[in-house]
């Protein structure tokens, strides 16, 4: 999925750094042959993201074909998309970002094919992604609305919250509250802290320290990324929220570089809104900064901002995750 979004964001011919993922047209197989509980998820959501990005372009077409894409009825919506200005020194480059576009490419395929999950329903994601350059930071904002028949408000709160991201999003390895000794978080030597003997309940009100361990697939290239967030979450009769910051980042790995530390900053907050008629109005946001490494800081910008962009619309299938 991460291929995806990269050629997406950047387009097929003008790839931002010399280590690009893997081909658009393997990525589409890859995702046309997965037979896992999401396949279908993300296969609509890549079909929406690249018509989204650019419907005619002959190499989106070839991996929309092999995603089984309507191309036909998809290239009747296409409408002008909005483009940020070529690559410039405030810029890494222009992102393709049309939210809307791959909101209405979402709903055709509901129309066509039926909804994913009848007990929960869900609207397109609508995301905005930045790329700040003078501070090196992505952030993304997206919103959409859910309705999950069965289990409603409380289902939600224990789909997002931090203890089940491990269990609800494919970046992450593992996320549990660390266990706190001294006014400290011990980890041990793979820099994996120590599982809290008491964790909270998962969407109830609680503060903590949670540790995360984000993995992700560059092409063939593992990287990884260990650090403690302080979580600050609230739940009422009708509303839920939780807030994130980075506390400590402990150890990273990208390429064959490893060092302690590894990202600056990582921010952000969710929260939901029940409605009257039973759909909950959720919104979610999220800043990243990689530390820079030499000679690869140019793709860690790189990598937080497709991450970033896949991570946010991620939250469409987060909502209906059954932790």
């Amino acid at each position: 999925m991460l291929s995806v979004y990269y050629y997406a964001l950047f387009g097929p011919d003008t790839p931002p750094d010399d280590r690009p993922p893997m081909s658009l047209e393997e990525a589409a197989r890859v995702l046309r042959d997965d037979k896992s509980e999401l396949a279908e998820s993300r296969r609509r959501r890549a079909i929406a993201k690249l018509a989204a990005a650019d419907v005619e372009n002959p190499r989106f077409r070839t991996a929309l074909t092999i995603l089984g894409a309507p191309l036909e009825r998809i290239s009747e919506l296409r409408s002008e998309r909005e483009v940020a200005p070529r690559s410039t020194e405030e810029k890494i480059h222009a992102l393709r970002n049309d939210s809307a576009a791959m909101a209405r490419v979402l709903t055709l395929l509901d129309e066509l094919s039926a909804p994913l999950d009848k007990q929960c329903l869900r609207t397109p994601p609508v995301s905005k992604l930045e790329w700040i350059a003078n501070e090196r930071l992505a952030r993304v904002t997206v919103t959409l609305s859910v309705k999950r028949v069965a289990d409603g408000l409380d289902g939600l709160r224990r789909a997002i919250d931090p203890q089940s991201w491990h269990q609800c999003s494919d970046f992450i390895v593992a996320s549990y509250v660390a266990e706190e000794v001294g006014g400290q978080y011990p980890v041990d030597a793979d820099f994996n802290a120590i599982h809290a003997t008491k964790p909270p309940t998962p969407g109830t009100t609680w503060k903590a320290v949670d540790f995360e361990h984000l993995a992700v697939t560059w092409g063939v290239t593992f990287s990884r990324f260990k650090h403690l967030l302080t979580i600050d979450s609230k739940a009422d009769p009708t509303t839920h929220r939780f807030d994130f910051a980075l506390k400590k980042s402990l150890r990273s790995v990208v390429l064959t570089d490893e060092r302690d530390g590894g990202i600056d900053v990582d921010d952000g907050y969710a929260s939901g809104k029940l409605r009257q008629d039973g759909w909950i109005d959720v919104e979610a946001t999220k800043a990243l900064r990689f530390s820079e490494r030499a000679y690869l800081t140019k793709l860690v910008d790189t990598w937080a901002v497709v991450a970033l962009a896949a991570m946010g619309d991620e939250l469409w299938e987060i909502v209906c995750c059954a932790p």
